[in-house]
C-alpha cells in the first residue's frame, strides 16, 4: 500500500464493578491480546479518514490534502478472500499478518508483520534500483524488504494515541551487506499500524545531497470500522 488509513478503534472491555456485600470483591478491567487482534481490519465499508502532507524546512507542515483509504468490494483469489481498495490494490490478513498486492493476477507481498519482534526481517524480494544521480541511469540489483522497528510502542497522531507495530523499508545486497543511511541507493519509509485499527501513520524520507531527509507524511484522521 503505498499511497506503496472517531472513536477510536482499540476496543477496551471493561468488566462491571462486582456489588458483593459480603465478598466485597471488584474485578479488574481488561482488554483484549494485541496478538489477537488483526493488523488492519478488513470489512467492506470500512474507511481510513486521512490528510497527507510534505515538510518545509522547519519540519511544519504544508501542502496538506485529504488523503482516505476504503474497502470497497472482496473477492476470491485461489480460495482466499482479498478485500479490494479504493486505490485499486487488494488486502488480505493471513496469520502472520497483512498481505498486499497490486492486482488480482499480481504476487503478494507481506507488508506489516503481525505479530512480529523488532529487527524481524520480512517480505524480502530482488529490486532493481535506479542510481538516481547517473547520467547512464546505472540500475543494481539489490534485496528489498521491511524491517520490524517497534511493537506495541505509544504514538500520537491526529486521530488520538495507539500502541503501533512500526515497519521501515530495508535493502540489502546479495551477500548480505545491509544498504545504511550513508548510501546513495538507501531506502526507509516507515509505517505505523495500530492492532484492531489499521495504519495510523504513514513517514516518506528521501536520500539528498545533505543526507536523509524527511519530505511526506500520511496520518489518520479518523477510522469507521464495522
Amino acid at each position: 500500500m503505498r499511497s506503496r488509513l472517531v472513536p477510536s478503534l482499540r476496543t477496551l472491555l471493561f468488566a462491571l464493578v462486582a456489588l458483593a456485600p459480603l465478598a466485597g470483591c471488584e474485578e479488574t478491567p481488561t482488554q483484549p491480546d494485541r496478538v489477537s487482534l488483526p493488523i488492519m481490519p478488513l470489512a467492506v465499508g470500512n474507511m481510513w479518514i486521512g490528510r497527507s502532507y510534505g515538510l518545509d524546512t522547519l519540519g511544519g507542515a504544508i501542502d496538506i490534502e485529504a488523503d482516505t483509504l476504503s474497502i470497497v468490494s472482496t473477492e476470491s483469489i485461489a480460495a482466499e478472500t482479498w478485500y479490494r481498495t479504493s486505490d485499486g490494490t487488494l488486502l488480505a490478513n493471513r496469520a502472520d499478518g497483512l498481505w498486499w498486492r497490486s492486482s488480482s493476477t499480481a504476487p503478494a507481498t507481506l507488508i506489516a508483520k503481525h505479530p512480529a519482534s523488532v529487527g524481524e526481517i520480512f517480505g524480502r524480494e530482488t529490486a532493481r534500483i535506479l542510481y538516481p544521480d547517473t547520467l547512464d541511469h546505472e540500475i543494481d540489483s539489490l534485496v528489498y524488504g521491511h524491517v520490524v522497528i517497534a511493537v506495541g510502542t505509544r504514538l500520537t497522531v491526529t486521530a488520538g494515541t495507539y500502541d503501533v507495530n512500526g515497519y521501515q523499508e530495508h535493502l540489502e545486497t546479495f551477500d548480505g551487506q545491509v544498504i545504511t543511511e550513508d548510501h546513495e541507493l538507501w531506502m526507509g519509509d516507515q509505517e505505523f499500524y495500530s492492532p484492531g485499527v489499521g495504519r495510523v501513520q504513514q513517514r516518506r524520507y528521501q536520500m539528498t545531497p545533505d543526507g536523509k531527509t524527511q519530505w511526506g507524511v500520511w496520518e489518520l484522521v479518523e477510522a469507521r470500522l464495522k
